[in-house]
This record gives C-alpha cells, structure tokens and sequence, in this order.
C-alpha cells in the first residue's frame, strides 16, 4: 500500500503546494484523503483525476474540502468527453448535509454517509473511522490492505486522545497533525503539539510517523527533535509528493 502526500500545510497552503490531501494506492484502489486548497493541481503530478476511486472527508473546515468543488467539475468534463463513465465518489460523515446536498445534486458526483462505526470497503482496502477533538467533529481514518493486513492511520484534525492512540494501535504507519510546537496550546484550537503527536505515535506503538498539517512558523527541524523526546521510533515531516509503502 502507497501513501502519496498531496498537501500537507495547514490552513493554508505555501506558495505552489496544498493543505491536507493523502493519496492512497493499493492494487487497482486509488483514494484521496481529504481534498485541500491546491490539492487538485498537485494530485495530477501523481494520477489523472479521472482514474481516482473516491475521496473521503475527514471533515469540512476549508483547508480540508476547498478543491473539492473543483474536484467535482474535472469528473464533469471526464464525463463529458468519454473519459470515464463514472461519478465522482465522496465519502463525508451523515451530519455534514450541507456537502451531501451540494454534491448530489449533480449527475457527475455523489455523496455518501458514513457514521463512526461504519467500515468502508473498496476492493483493496476497508476504511475504519475514530473522532478526533477538534472545533467542529472530525473523524480520523484507518486504511488497512485486505491483501496483506498493513494499516495506516490519519489522525486529521484533533487534539490529543487516548481513544486515538488506540486507534493507532500498531499501525504501520502513522499520519499525524502537528499544528504546534512545545510549550503551546495546541488543545485550545483543537489540534496537537510535537510532543502531543509523539506520544500519540508511543502509546500506540506504531511502526513510523509523519507529521503533517505543518504550522507556517518556526522551524520544522525543531518539530521532530521534540518529537524524538517521547517516541523513538521513525519520524519525518510530510512534503510535497513524498511517498512511502508499507
């Protein structure tokens, strides 16, 4: 299983790359991760648009959904010219009307519900999900190879839980948010520290880590020194189109 970073900033993206977006490739499965500002420019250095499988939402905040839109009209215009003949797929929690209402009122995407207890299956890999903390309800995903049983988590959005790193648990790999560094107050906006996602990456005794909807301040260099504080095991900075299997 392939894990392709698309965007990795947070609330914005720096000049030429994107915020949050994943691509996920395994046999003939092809998804992304959230779906960010820039996502759909720089997911074409990877895949045409008109071969991916689905997108799954971890929720809406704008730096997580703002190419979605976007997204949909390229699926129109594949449509159109015979590229493909099928809808554009969307994965996004059953409370989040506003976006199933937007994207099923078009024949060339659809919306589906999900609940946190649901498991989504794709003919690759099944999708599990956990709700993080955060300002407004953001779920957390789990990709698991149905060939060879490897698991990648994405935290998405939250501040530090126990119920997250259990989630976590034993994950291959371990994609997750690092808004802040030491000393701050990550928990007030909902989201985590270095330190918050090392011991996250430690209680769940996961195989590596990357951190990701990087801050636009500081030193990242500085991020993974606080990290190696608490977790002593494999740690980098997501970036632009940096993959890795497992």
């Amino acid at each position: 299983m392939k894990m392709t970073v698309i965007g990795h900033w947070g609330a914005y993206p720096a000049k030429g790359e994107a915020t949050s977006c994943y691509l996920i490739e395994e046999g003939d499965t092809k998804l992304i991760l959230d779906c960010g500002s820039g996502a759909v420019s720089n997911l074409q250095n990877h895949l045409a648009l008109k071969h991916l499988d689905g997108v799954i939402v971890s929720h809406t905040h704008a730096d997580h959904v703002a190419d979605l839109g976007v997204l949909a009209y390229s699926r129109l215009i594949d449509m159109q010219l015979n590229h493909t003949h099928h809808r554009l797929n969307v994965y996004a929690h059953e409370d989040e009307e506003t976006l199933h209402s937007e994207l099923n009122k078009d024949p060339y995407s659809e919306c589906y519900p999900f609940v946190e207890t649901d498991e989504l299956e794709f003919p690759d890999v099944t999708v599990q999900f956990c709700k993080g903390k955060h300002k407004v309800d953001s779920y957390g995903m789990k990709i698991i190879s149905r060939e060879t049983g490897k698991k990648m988590v994405y935290t998405a959005d939250t501040s530090y839980t126990d119920q997250m790193a259990a989630f976590a648990k034993e994950a291959d790999l371990l994609l997750a948010e690092c808004s802040f560094y030491q000393g701050q107050n990550g928990e007030q906006f909902g989201h985590m520290t270095s330190l918050d996602a090392g011991r996250l990456a430690s209680r769940g005794e996961v195989g590596e880590l990357i951190l990701t909807h990087l801050p636009h301040f500081g030193d990242h260099a500085q991020l993974i020194e606080e990290t190696r504080k608490v977790y002593v095991g494999r740690v980098s900075l997501a970036s632009a189109g940096m993959s890795k299997t497992i």
